[in-house]
């Protein structure tokens, strides 16, 4: 590598560590008085994307001088068979695919496409997403993430368990803020000894890796983290009590998938929407008690526009205003995903079909008996589950049928055959789901079964 290539390469990573200061910066001293002042920025955010971006992607070009709401609304699917349109950097969905599945083979993440990083999601709904970003996009998402993640302005050594690697943290690591990456693809005992010797201030792992880690804590592991938060899959309140427990502080939350960086736990530890960066319009489930599917749009990516994308999560809205005083929507929960919604048949049969959420069953399992710490549910067909079980849960099996043929009674919905097995654990690389649906059902508007 010759001199010029080399000042090249650090005026580059000069001007990323200033895009990501920027970023920082905005993100962390912007405040918004009101509800309006949080629409009026997004009104203007969304008119300079569309002049700077939109109107350079096939799909979307024609609609720049339409309001939002006659944009179409896609969701994954829509966005794969359009992407090739869709893009605004002439990327074609199957080198995209290609070089994204060699980087996961071989670990190696640095490789671009037409100058842009490329990813795949992790695919809990067995369709994997894509996902590119400029140089210039990923500082200005690590810009925004730190802002929120970090608790002060000391010195912060941040560890992550994830499933990939995101070569943006070696860029901007500096004496005062240090990465270190550790692998989900490899078994957890190798991590421990390097994890105890980074001893990081910052740790940041999927739920399920939080409760391995509290239980590698419990038996000694010495490791002294600031701040813990939870990222890639749903912190059920079962495994956030065991983790504040064992690490004696609060678990801090980021809602974060392919389609954008959506939520963050503020001072009080709350989950906000992060409105600042994202729009979100609200697919109301039963708006009495705030539970909707969000249709984004991601007011910063333009490689890759995101824009009235209706994702497969449901999120309960908290409609008390927060004590930390943001008019940022606040959220109560994150119920998971509504393929995972489970539909069962009434006994009133002018009713027919009646959904209960995920969270929902998880409660009414780990409430039959508290021992009860591993599980997973599995619905073959509405008159059929199968309910793994961890050796607690096996020789405590009747009580939890119990609980099960309680709840249903409670609802008045058929009782469907229970099953139960031995629980099998996936590896950590893969998103924890403890409710499953394994069947299709097309009325995404079935009655919503109430909340005990």
């Amino acid at each position: 590598m010759g001199k010029l290539e080399e000042r090249v390469i650090s005026v580059n990573r000069i001007l990323l560590k200033l895009r990501v200061l920027k970023s920082f910066v905005q993100t962390k001293f912007r405040k918004f008085k009101s509800r309006p002042d949080i629409e009026l920025w997004q009104n203007r955010q969304f008119n300079k994307l569309k002049k700077s971006a939109l109107t350079h992607s096939a799909y979307y070009s024609d609609y720049t001088h339409r309001p939002l709401n006659e944009w179409p609304i896609i969701n994954k699917r829509i966005h794969l068979e359009n992407f090739n349109q869709i893009n605004t950097r002439n990327l074609e969905l199957d080198e995209v695919l290609r070089i994204a599945e060699k980087s996961e083979v071989d670990r190696e993440f640095s490789p671009k496409y037409n100058g842009v990083s490329v990813g795949l999601s992790s695919g809990t709904s067995g369709n994997r997403g894509v996902f590119v970003t400029s140089d210039k996009e990923r500082a200005v998402w690590a810009g925004s993430i730190l802002a929120r993640l970090l608790p002060d302005f000391r010195p912060q050594k941040i560890a992550f368990f994830l499933r990939a690697n995101n070569n943006l943290y070696e860029t901007v690591k500096s004496r005062y803020i240090r990465f270190e990456f550790f692998d989900l693809m490899q078994p957890m005992d190798r991590h421990i000894k390097r994890l105890v010797k980074y001893n990081p201030t910052i740790l940041i792992a999927p739920a399920q890796v939080l409760v391995v880690l509290a239980r590698y804590w419990a038996a000694g592991m010495e490791i002294m983290p600031r701040k813990i938060i939870s990222v890639a899959e749903v912190l059920t309140e079962d495994d956030k009590t065991l983790i504040e427990g064992v690490f004696k502080q609060r678990v801090h939350q980021i809602y974060q998938c392919t389609e954008g960086f959506l939520a963050h736990t503020c001072s009080e530890g709350e989950l906000h929407l992060n409105e600042d960066t994202v729009l979100f319009e609200k697919e109301w489930i039963n708006q009495r008690r705030g539970i909707f599917i969000p249709v984004v749009t991601d007011l910063k990516r333009q490689s890759q526009p995101v824009i009235r994308y209706r994702l497969d999560d449901v999120l309960v809205e908290n409609f008390v205003p927060c004590p930390c005083g943001s008019p940022m929507t606040r959220l109560k929960k994150i119920m998971g995903r509504f393929d995972d919604v489970l539909f069962f048949k009434s006994v009133n049969e002018s009713e027919k079909i009646q959904a209960l959420f995920p969270d929902f069953i998880c409660r009414v399992i780990s409430g039959a008996d508290r021992k009860i710490q591993r599980f997973k549910v599995m619905q073959k067909s509405a008159d059929e589950i199968l309910v793994e079980l961890d050796d607690a849960g096996i020789a405590c099996k009747a009580v939890v049928e119990k609980a099960l043929v309680g709840m249903f009674e409670r609802h008045k919905l058929k009782e469907p055959g229970i099953k139960f097995s031995a629980f099998e654990q996936s590896p950590l690389s893969v998103k924890c789901r403890r409710v499953v649906r394994e069947w299709a059902f097309s009325d995404e508007y079935a009655q919503v079964c109430e909340e005990e």
